[in-house]
């Protein structure tokens, strides 16, 4: 059986004695890290006929294979703290395609630090921006609205939802 109401991987089954039933989620799971393995395989044979040395083609891809979902968490927690974040996720996103746009009809490349470097400033100006419109601080807000960074003042100014899963 399939629960609708939870998003638990495995439901216990009051109809038949209490037995721990797999839900779908636990097939879904598994299709996607098969498909995510299978991509990671065809990203890592890819860049081996790109790169005469396979060990920096294996481990920027293995290092790729494990820093980026910790990454998605790190935007989602910046996103949820600093408002105009978002927007700057999407500019550094119109930037590349841009670049890829350009580099196809034109034939320019634009040099790799370049790039790093317009990718770090639009992420540091939208982070800056959200500061000065905010007016955030270091400082904990408080149950009214204010900010406040005296120390005791630990009290979210919201209950705890389902997706507030990082500090």
């Amino acid at each position: 059986g399939y629960d609708n109401d939870s998003d638990s991987f495995f439901i216990e089954d009051k109809a038949q004695d209490s037995r721990l039933k797999m839900s779908l989620l636990v097939p879904a799971l598994c299709v996607l890290l098969l498909a995510d393995f299978l991509l990671e395989i065809d990203a890592v044979l890819a860049k081996i006929s790109e790169f005469p040395n396979a060990y920096i083609a294996f481990s920027s891809s293995a290092f790729a294979a494990v820093a980026i979902p910790e990454m998605f968490f790190v935007a989602q927690g910046l996103v949820h703290h600093f408002s105009l974040f978002k927007y700057g996720i999407a500019m550094v996103l119109m930037f590349f395609g841009g670049e890829m746009i350009v580099s196809s009809t034109f034939g320019k490349d634009m040099p790799p630090l370049t790039a790093c470097g317009w990718v770090v400033g639009i992420l540091v100006l939208s982070l800056a921006a959200s500061v000065v419109r905010d007016g955030l601080s270091v400082g904990a807000r408080s149950t009214s609205g204010r900010l406040d960074d005296s120390p005791g003042n630990e009290t979210p100014s919201r209950t705890p939802g389902r997706d507030d899963r990082l500090p």
